[in-house]
This record gives structure tokens, sequence and C-alpha cells, in this order.
């Protein structure tokens, strides 16, 4: 609210049951959050001295603004005890949000992000099949690739780019997801990872993620003959196929590669073969659109 408004006038305009919330700011403190409840004097008198108060607290946030839901129960848990508050707080003005954040208690960040993580995570696991697939038989051929259907999207960037394929023998793309959500299905996500840092055990590397492509020569030894578990990023494999069929690759040229992203910026990459004893990879260059 504005420094010229009274807000306890606000509060008496509402209707009984609305709520508002607003800052203050007292000399040599930091900010303050206050919400202001207009509700029956009936009701208020029957609530007991030490009546329980409950407070939870989210937020969406986009480059332009912040919006905070806000739910205040005042009493027994009832819905009629339960007011509802929704703040907007733009770039130049994150008065109220800033106050929340200020208290070291108030989580709303992590909060939604862990949520985007879970809801994420669900996403991947209920968008695969979870019939058991039989176990292919030993061949001297490669298994044949096909176009697949994960999490709603329509998987075929591994037949129209087959050298961008990190996998050989008898792997599979449809064999590399298959494990992969497996893996995820049969692990939680720890409290202090997020989706993308997160590392399950797995009997295979697929090279899809540069951060466990462990290489035979890079290590001495093969951890798949030994039959050796490797800390893989199983979601974040997941979430890298899916992505390269949200924004289609293009081929520029020999080893010359790039994407278009959602605000139809270009970027541009090299294929790098690994030959062990260093990282394989490319460097990612935004071709247009501001740095």
């Amino acid at each position: 609210m504005g420094p010229h408004i009274d807000p306890l006038a606000v509060v008496r305009l509402l209707r009984p049951g609305q709520a508002t919330a607003w800052v203050e700011r007292a000399a040599g403190d930091g900010p303050t959050p206050v919400i202001g409840v207009r509700e029956e004097s009936r009701r208020i008198r029957r609530l007991p001295p030490d009546a329980p108060v409950e407070l939870r607290a989210g937020v969406y946030t986009s480059p332009e603004a912040i919006v905070i839901p806000l739910l205040l129960r005042i009493g027994p848990e009832r819905s009629d005890a339960v007011y509802e508050i929704w703040v907007n707080a733009h770039s130049t003005d994150f008065g109220l949000f800033d106050a929340l954040a200020h208290d070291e208690e108030d989580d709303s960040l992590r909060l939604q992000d862990r949520w985007r993580d879970e809801q994420i995570l669900e996403m991947l696991r209920a968008g695969w099949p979870s019939v058991k697939r039989a176990r292919r038989k030993q061949s001297d051929e490669s298994p044949r690739e096909k176009v697949l259907l994960f999490a709603g999207q329509k998987i075929d960037w591994h037949l129209g780019l087959p050298e961008l394929k990190v996998w050989s023998g008898q792997a599979s793309l449809e064999s590399i997801i298959d494990a992969r959500v497996q893996a995820i299905r049969s692990h939680r996500l720890p409290e202090d990872a997020t989706l993308i840092d997160w590392r399950v055990p797995m009997g295979t590397a697929s090279g899809l993620d540069a951060r466990s492509a462990v290489n035979a020569i890079d290590v001495g030894f093969s951890p798949t003959a030994l039959g050796m578990d490797v800390f893989t990023f199983a979601a974040a494999e997941l979430l890298g196929i899916v992505g390269m069929a949200v924004w289609p690759i293009i081929r520029f040229g020999y080893r010359e590669y790039g994407y278009l992203d959602e605000n139809d910026d270009l970027w541009r990459f090299g294929k790098v073969d690994r030959d062990g004893g260093g990282d394989g990879g490319s460097t990612l260059t935004r071709c247009q659109g501001q740095p």
C-alpha cells in the first residue's frame, strides 16, 4: 500500500471473511509483513485467547512480477476459519515479498522449487508404461530403433540424427528410457537435492549426461564388466531426451547443430568425440538474442 493510505481504513472497507496484507517499516527495524482480517465481532469474541494461528505461503514468479498466495487459519481447522490473500508484487516493488523472505523460517522459494521438481518427477514416472519389458536376447545385431512416446512427447530425434546417439551395442533409446524411469520410480528424491543434480545408482551409464559418462579409459577398468553401479543423473537424462523433442535439433553442417528455445533464441553447438583422458562435449553458443 502507498505511504498515504491507511491500511486499517482499507480493512474496514472489506466484507467479513476477507483479509489483506501490507508491510510496515519501523525506524531501525526491517520490513514487517502485517495481515489484516475483517470479521464479525461475535466470531472474534468466540475465539479463545490461545486460539491456534497458522500461515501458509507460496510463490509464483515471472521476470516482471511475483504472486504470493497466503492462507491464514485462525482457530479450529474449518473452512470458515481460513482466510485467503493474494499479493501481487511488481519488479519495482517487492516490499511484501522481501518482508516475507526476511524471516529465516520462511521457505516459500525453496518449497516452490521443491513442488515444481516433484511435479516434473511425477510426470517422468507416469509418462512411461509400467509393464515390465521382456529382456532382449543377446545378438550381434544392434536393436532396431523406433519412434517412442514418453511424457506426452513424440520422441524421434534419434532417428533423424543418428550421429547424436551416444549409446551403442545392445542399448537402444527405448531401453535407456526404461532403465532410467525404473530407477527414479524406485528411489525417492532427497530433501536436499534438486531434480537436475539428483543421482541414482545404475548398472550402466548412457553418456547422455557428461557428468556421469564413465569411460573405461578414464577410470582404468570397465565398471559394467565388474557389475559396479554408476551414480547417474537419471532424471536429468530423461529431461534431456524430452527436451530434444520439445526443441527439435537443427543440423547446420558437419558436426554442427543447434536449436531454437522458447524465446526464439538460436543456440548452436558442435559434436566432439571422447578419446579418453579428458572430457568430451562441446561449447553451447547463443547465436541471437541478448547474452
